[in-house]
């Protein structure tokens, strides 16, 4: 006797939905959270180490600190790029605000990691810059911070977008 195809489709379903199920116990018997969700952000902001700052949205350079270090004997191997920084802390020229003229051109806000900042990328040359320079008529603004994951950019794009209300 033949077995129709629809009841071991069924049939696969059914197990292949218990045996997620059961695991799901297992994982919790043994106190470990489930493969398929992220982490959570922790609850308590990381121990802040100099030049950084942290807050709600995540950590960035703290500007007074990089600008006295930029401008005096600051620690070896601090490459041009950390010195190019607005006040808020991110590797960008211009302040996280909205202009007189945000109507009339095109607004992009760059959420991203060491990429995003420029990490091997001489001044002017990131391809967050290389967006600037080829579209000069657009404002981009750059929340790139080395090391920053999507828990970060999700609090960034939450605490910009509605005062800068990119287009992209």
């Amino acid at each position: 006797m033949q077995v129709p195809k629809l009841f071991n489709v069924i049939l696969g379903l059914v197990i292949t939905a218990a045996t997620l199920i059961a695991l799901e116990f297992v994982l919790g018997a043994v106190d470990r959270p489930p493969l398929y969700f992220p982490p959570p952000p922790p609850e308590e902001l990381l121990e802040t180490k100099w030049p950084w700052t942290c807050d709600e949205v995540g950590c960035r350079y703290a500007y007074d600190a990089m600008i006295a270090a930029c401008e005096g004997p600051g620690p070896p191997n601090f490459p041009n790029r950390r010195c190019v920084l607005n006040r808020q802390g991110f590797h960008d020229t211009q302040e996280f605000e909205a202009g007189d003229d945000l109507d009339e051109r095109m607004r992009i806000l760059m959420l991203g990691d060491s990429f995003a900042w420029g990490m091997s990328s001489g001044i002017g040359e990131s391809y967050v810059e290389t967006i600037e320079a080829n579209f000069p008529q657009s404002i981009v603004w750059n929340t790139g911070i080395p090391g920053a994951g999507t828990h970060q950019a999700l609090a960034l794009f939450q605490e910009y977008a509605p005062i800068l209300q990119p287009q992209l």
